[in-house]
């Protein structure tokens, strides 16, 4: 069972296999000295964690002897290990390694010099419901590509829910094309229940992520699925148009047996900074078959004589959606060199 433990603990555990557990993750045998158990990680509060273990939930704290950098090394749905002293206080002392990430990146304005820092919001999804409303807020595809980018970068399999889906008859025209590229589409209501029990379906047995702005009715939509979990819900800002934040950080819940929902907060912006100009094509499927016709194996689609991607735009081919490629030339814009 692989593990990512702080080195001081590795040695209190086996001081001849410091080095080599935790590289290789095989602190986990029956020579390890200390009694611990395993839970997942439900939410994540200043100097506290929420740990879910069979069904009951319960407080626990860092390890001392971890550095206090490393409480940003722990993301809701995270397995951890922890041990419970005599008086029932639990105190976390690492975590196994991840399947699967969700994760963004955002700058960091407090130093002088701003940087990138990876933001994880979720671990070991299996699926991220991408949540898009049919209008109020307006229904924005580019927001849609870019978290489809975001969960494909995890290894996370994405499905698009439309909800609202009571206010509009109207089915926007792209939702076509992300079905034209295998990507699964469900729209919902949480007022008259449309799509409910199709989305149970899709999500049992799973970990789900919920991913999307702040007012599409991720919180409405939540309500349906666990109607004991009672999640806030927000109107739009009359001002902006756009919804106010009722999910203050990420959080998970059970639902059905083996099944989880980690909800996460409105996110207004996207960042996938990180990613170099080079690689952000391959977070577009759509372009491998054709990217493999253009005249230079380097190519990157954006200004390149003989691309393939870009003859198909020209000739209007099916296989190449305009609104996606403009969201491909966004993240080329802002992607490292």
């Amino acid at each position: 069972m692989a593990t990512l433990f702080d080195r001081e603990r590795n040695k209190r555990a086996q001081a001849k296999k410091d080095k080599k557990s935790s590289k290789s993750g095989d602190w986990l045998d029956e020579e390890a000295p200390i009694a611990y158990e395993v839970g997942v990680l439900a939410a994540i509060h200043s100097k506290r964690f929420e740990v879910m273990k069979d069904d009951e939930l319960f407080s626990a704290t860092l390890d001392k002897e971890l550095c206090l950098q490393e409480e940003q090394d722990f993301a809701v749905g995270d397995r951890v290990f922890f041990q419970k002293d005599e008086n029932g206080t639990a105190t976390v002392l690492g975590r196994e390694k991840r399947t699967s990430v969700v994760m963004r990146s955002r700058a960091d304005w407090s130093r002088s010099n701003h940087v990138l820092e990876d933001h994880v919001l979720s671990a070991n999804v299996d699926i991220g419901i991408i949540t898009v409303s049919v209008k109020d807020p307006d229904f924005h595809p580019r927001f849609i590509d870019r978290y489809l980018a975001l969960l494909q970068l995890g290894e996370v399999a994405p499905l698009i829910c439309l909800t609202k889906t009571d206010l509009s008859d109207i089915q926007p025209e792209i939702l076509a094309f992300y079905e034209q590229i295998q990507i699964p589409i469900l729209k919902t209501s949480s007022v008259n229940a449309t799509g409910i029990e199709e989305l149970k379906a899709a999500l049992r047995g799973k970990t789900a992520v919920f991913l999307g702005q702040s007012g599409v009715g991720k919180s409405s939509l939540l309500n349906a699925l666990i109607p004991e979990a009672q999640a806030t819900t927000g109107e739009l800002n009359q001002k902006t148009g756009k919804g106010k934040h009722t999910t203050t950080g990420s959080s998970l819940l059970k639902w059905d047996t083996n099944s989880y929902i980690i909800d996460t907060p409105g996110i207004r912006s996207i960042g996938l900074e990180q990613i170099p100009k080079k690689e952000i094509q391959f977070l577009f499927p759509e372009f491998e078959a054709l990217g493999t016709a253009c005249r230079f194996s380097d190519c990157i689609h954006v200004s390149e004589p003989g691309c393939a991607i870009k003859s198909a735009l020209e000739l209007q081919d099916p296989a190449i959606n305009k609104y996606r490629y403009g969201s491909y030339l966004k993240l080329i814009e802002e992607a490292q060199p």
